[in-house]
């Protein structure tokens, strides 16, 4: 959806096909989501990349799909102490309200789900597009695109740190997000 709202600005026909995920990822082809993560069963195996990987496959999808004049800035959501957590949280405020305020630009987070849906199954990577960000409040609407089991929803911006801030092992980094803005 990320990628078809910036097409938004462009002049589509009816030839011209809705964007998918299986077809970014496709056309990107990133070695990273060659990896596999075993999930919640044994059964069950869930394709994942890192925040730095995601932030990689959407500056290529850009390309491919002729989105131009946009930038991907991926921001590592990482404190220990009172002060970094400050830090971090005034840049990520930074980012929500400038995106809130601009029709140009996306933010996408990467944090483990369950710390903002207290689904205990939730406990694994999870990217999704930030809807919208309500400053007075602190919330932040989430388009969970795990339609399945979520509709939309507001959380509070310190559980959303607190579900960003969150090691991913793969990486060896933390979570956090990808903004993707004009240059």
């Amino acid at each position: 959806d990320v990628f078809n709202a910036f097409r938004s600005f462009k002049k589509l026909g009816a030839d011209d096909k809705t964007i998918t995920q299986d077809e970014i990822l496709a056309k990107v082809n990133h070695p990273g989501w060659n990896r596999h993560f075993k999930g919640y069963a044994a059964k069950e195996k869930f394709k994942t990349v890192t925040l730095d990987e995601l932030g990689e496959i959407a500056a290529r999808a850009l390309s491919i799909y002729g989105i131009e004049g946009k930038v991907v800035d991926v921001v590592h959501v990482d404190y220990t102490d009172a002060a970094s957590e400050k830090k971090s949280m005034a840049t990520v405020q930074d980012i929500l309200t400038k995106n809130e305020k601009s029709a140009n630009d996306m933010v996408i987070v990467n944090m483990l789900q369950g710390e903002l849906t207290g689904d205990s199954e939730g406990m694994v990577g999870h990217a999704a597009p930030v809807a919208a960000y309500d400053a007075a409040k602190k919330r932040v609407l989430i388009m969970d695109p795990d339609r399945e089991y979520y509709e939309p929803y507001w959380v509070d911006l310190s559980m959303l740190m607190k579900g960003m801030n969150t090691l991913d092992k793969d990486a060896g980094k933390n979570r956090g997000l990808i903004w993707i803005r004009p240059q």
